[in-house]
C-alpha cells in the first residue's frame, strides 16, 4: 500500500486496486498463469509504479503498472539462458538428478533431512530403518499395527509435507472438508502414496504393518548403496525413488488432490500435456523483486531462474546481470550492508551467491564475492545483520554465514512442540532478534548473532508465515 490504496495481484485474475474503504480503483488481466506448481505474486510499489514478477509460467515477465490507473507503463522478459544452460532443471537426468522426474525429486531431500541425526548429509542403515518406525509411529496414530492403503496415502502429508505449490502448506484441509477440485490431499501422499504402499505390502494382503515397511526400507537399503559404502546419499536416494516408485502423474489444475479440471483424471491436458502435467517443467520463479539504492541510483533486482538481474526500476532496461543460479527460485533477494544475495532452490539442494550491485552487462565474474553449492533448498527468505546472514530452510534448519566470505558459522535444526518442523516463513529481524516459525505454528526467536542461541519459542497454532512489520 502507498497509504492511500491497497495493491494486490491474485495470480490468473489479475491485479487490483483498492481504496482504503475497501472499494475497487480498478484492476487489470495480465493472462492466464499455467505451472505445475502454482504461482504466489506480490506486488512492490515504486515512485507511481506498481512492479510484480508476473510468473512462474512460460510467459513470466516482469510488469510495472501505473499505481493510478493501471495501465502497462513497461514489461520485459526474463534474461534467456545460454544454449550450453538449455538443460532441464536439477542436472543429469531431467528434473531432480539422475533418473530424472519422479518420486525422489520430492521426497528424497525430506527423507535425508529427517533421518540423518548427526548431520554428516548421508544416512546409515540404522537411520534409514529407524525412518521406517518413525513413520510408522506417525502413520498410525490408532496404534492398530496395520493400515490400509488409503490410510497410508491420506497420512503420507504427516511425514512428508507437499513441495512448494501444492496447495494448503503441510497439506492441512480448508474450511469446509473437501480440497480444491475434489481430491482428498495435497502434496506427495495423493500421487507417490500408493506406489510406496504397493512396494512395502510384500504379502499383497491390502494391509501394511510396521515389520513390511522396515523390511522394504532395509532392502532399499542394500539395493541403493551401489557402491557398497555403507551409506545412502541424497543422489542415491533420489535415484534409487525413481527406479523403486513409478512416475508420478499429477492431476493438472485441477489440483494433485485430483481434480476435475482441464488436466484433471480423465487424460484432460494440464501443464506438460495428456494425463497432467508429470512431464512439465518444475522450475521457475515465485521471487519478489526489491528496489535498492547502489551508487546514488536506484537498481529493481530480480531473482530470475539461473540469473539475478537489475533494472531501472522507471523504464525497465536492464542494467546488468549475474549467472550461478539454479533453475527454482522461492526467495527474494536480501540486500544490506553494500551485498546482494540471491538462493536457488528447488526439491533438493540449491546454491547461493553474493554479488556487489552496479556494474553493467554481465557482472559474473566482475562483481560477484562468492558462490555457494549444496545450499539448502529453501521457501521462505532470510535476513543481513552486522556482517551476517541467516537463513532458514524448508526443512526447518537455520543457518548462519559470514557475510564476506560465505563460510558457514553453524546450522541447527529449530524442534518445537509440534510435530511439523519443516518452515515456508520468511524471517522477521527486529531490535537484534530473529522470529520465524514453523509449519506447527512454534514461533522461535533467536539472537542475531555469530552464535546459535534461542530466545525464546511460543506456540500460536496455524501461523505459517508473518505479514511485513514497519
Amino acid at each position: 500500500t502507498d497509504g492511500e490504496r491497497v495493491f494486490v495481484c491474485f495470480g490468473s485474475a489479475g491485479v487490483y486496486a483498492y481504496g482504503l474503504d475497501g472499494k475497487e480503483a480498478w484492476h487489470r488481466d495480465l493472462g492466464k498463469l499455467n505451472h505445475m506448481f502454482g504461482n504466489a505474486v506480490s506486488t512492490v510499489l515504486h515512485g507511481d509504479l506498481c512492479i510484480l514478477n508476473f510468473g512462474p509460467d512460460e510467459k513470466a515477465r516482469l510488469i510495472a503498472l501505473n499505481k493510478k490507473t493501471g495501465e502497462t507503463a513497461w514489461e520485459v522478459e526474463p534474461p534467456k539462458l545460454d544454449p550450453s544452460e538449455q538443460q532441464m532443471p536439477g542436472g543429469f537426468g531431467g528434473p531432480g538428478g539422475r533418473g530424472g522426474f519422479g518420486p525422489g525429486m520430492f521426497i528424497a531431500p525430506q527423507m535425508l533431512s529427517q533421518a540423518d541425526k548427526n548431520g554428516d548429509q548421508k544416512l546409515t542403515s540404522q537411520e534409514f530403518s529407524a525412518l521406517a518406525d518413525a513413520w510408522f509411529d506417525k502413520l498410525d496414530a490408532d496404534k492398530a499395527g496395520k493400515l490400509s492403503q488409503d490410510q497410508f496415502t491420506e497420512k503420507l502429508t504427516d511425514v512428508l509435507p507437499p513441495p512448494q505449490g501444492f496447495g494448503p502448506p503441510g497439506g492441512e484441509q480448508p474450511a469446509g472438508g473437501q480440497r480444491p477440485g475434489g481430491g482428498r490431499g495435497f502434496g506427495p501422499g495423493r500421487f507417490i502414496g500408493p506406489g510406496i504402499f504397493t512396494a512395502a505390502d510384500t504379502d499383497k494382503d491390502g494391509s501394511l504393518t510396521r515389520a513390511e515397511l522396515k523390511s522394504t526400507f532395509e532392502k532399499w537399503f542394500t539395493d541403493w548403496d551401489s557402491d557398497k559404502s555403507g551409506s545412502l546419499t541424497e543422489d542415491k536416494l533420489r535415484e534409487g525413488l525413481n527406479a523403486a516408485l513409478p512416475r508420478p502423474n499429477f492431476g493438472g489444475p485441477g489440483g494433485p488432490g485430483g481434480g476435475r479440471g482441464p488436466g484433471g483424471p480423465g487424460g484432460g491436458r494440464g501443464p506438460g500435456g495428456p494425463g497432467g502435467f508429470a512431464g512439465g517443467n518444475p522450475s521457475g520463479s515465485w521471487s519478489t523483486p526489491i528496489v535498492i539504492n547502489a551508487g546514488g541510483h536506484d537498481e529493481l533486482i530480480m531473482n530470475f531462474p539461473s540469473r539475478l538481474a537489475a533494472y531501472d526500476p522507471n523504464t525497465g532496461k536492464q542494467l546488468w546481470l549475474s549467472k550461478g543460479l539454479g533453475a527454482t527460485i522461492y526467495t527474494t533477494p536480501l540486500w544490506g550492508e553494500g551485498t546482494l544475495l540471491a538462493i536457488s532452490s528447488g526439491m533438493g539442494n540449491g546454491n547461493a551467491i553474493a554479488v556487489k550491485p552496479g556494474g553493467a552487462g554481465e557482472v559474473t565474474e566482475s562483481q560477484r564475492l562468492w558462490r555457494l553449492d549444496r545450499v539448502k533448498g529453501a521457501i521462505g527468505s532470510g535476513v543481513i545483520y552486522e556482517g551476517h546472514i541467516y537463513t532458514i530452510s524448508q526443512d526447518g534448519f537455520v543457518e548462519c554465514y559470514e557475510l564476506k566470505t560465505g563460510k558457514s558459522l553453524w546450522q541447527e535444526r529449530l524442534t518445537g512442540p509440534g510435530s511439523r518442523n519443516s518452515s515456508w516463513s520468511s524471517m522477521l529481524l527486529a531490535d537484534g532478534k530473529i522470529f520465524v516459525p514453523n509449519q506447527s505454528g512454534d514461533v522461535f526467536v533467536l539472537r542475531a548473532g555469530p552464535k546459535f542461541e534461542v530466545l525464546a519459542t511460543n506456540s500460536v497454532n496455524r501461523l505459517w508465515c508473518f505479514a511485513n512489520v514497519k
